[in-house]
């Protein structure tokens, strides 16, 4: 995970075989405008219904305690197994040309699906797309997507970028 957080591997009381990605902001960031904004719950709501083999299952997202501290903004997460972002993936492997398109092709798949849900992924980017032990390419970070009718129409950065985006 960038500079932004950090994911461990966890698993749930109930079911202690499965495992689960933990992820929370640094302290350092939490209470910064930005990260408040984008740690909206009912956006986080709305990601936790997507379901799709190339999108990584945002399963709950809550405030948890840690240690009789202050609550910290957690998501809980789908584990995918043996996970490598998709740079890091194809600069290990050396992939063909036919594996590339392969790849890529399962990465629009799962933002094609993100979309057809009207939200917007905001951060695509290699790191925000893992590839698992099975080659399946995630597209990850998606509790900060944003709903595509819910957009800050005050920043015109954010109204021009939304008027050129295509619509298929």
């Amino acid at each position: 995970m960038g500079g932004g957080g950090i994911v461990i591997e966890c698993f749930r009381k109930e079911v202690p075989t499965r495992k689960y990605a933990l992820k929370s902001p640094r302290l350092s960031v939490l209470n910064t405008d930005a990260t408040q904004k984008a740690l909206n719950r009912e956006e986080n709501e709305r990601a936790a219904k997507l379901s799709h083999e190339n999108v990584v299952l945002l399963i709950s997202s809550a405030n948890i305690s840690v240690d009789a501290g202050s609550p910290i903004w957690a998501q809980l997460m789908e584990w995918v197994d043996g996970a490598e972002d998709l740079a890091t993936f194809i600069y290990k492997n050396g992939e063909t040309p036919s594996h590339l398109i392969s790849l890529f092709c399962g990465a629009l798949s799962g933002l094609e699906y993100i979309h057809s849900q009207g939200l917007i992924h905001w951060d695509i980017k290699t790191a925000n797309c893992l590839v698992s032990k099975h080659g399946v390419v995630k597209i990850a970070d998606i509790g900060n997507a944003r709903d595509e009718m819910g957009l800050d129409k005050k920043n015109e950065k954010d109204e021009i970028a939304y008027r050129e985006c295509p619509s298929n």
